[in-house]
């Protein structure tokens, strides 16, 4: 019975870190994203304001 619950809770926690993982995933991956923008518009607003 106890090997039972404790093989449980060690699927539970894979199945809690994969999903972390993939949450940890879209955050880095929307950061990346706004910050590849922030970096294009400064390019850009330097490369206009140089002309």
């Amino acid at each position: 019975m106890a090997f039972l619950i404790s093989s449980k809770l060690s699927q539970i926690s894979k199945e809690t870190d994969s999903q972390r993982l993939c949450v940890t995933k879209a955050l880095i991956l929307k950061l990346m994203t706004n910050l590849k923008m922030e970096i294009m518009r400064d390019f850009s607003h330097n490369f206009n304001s140089k002309g």
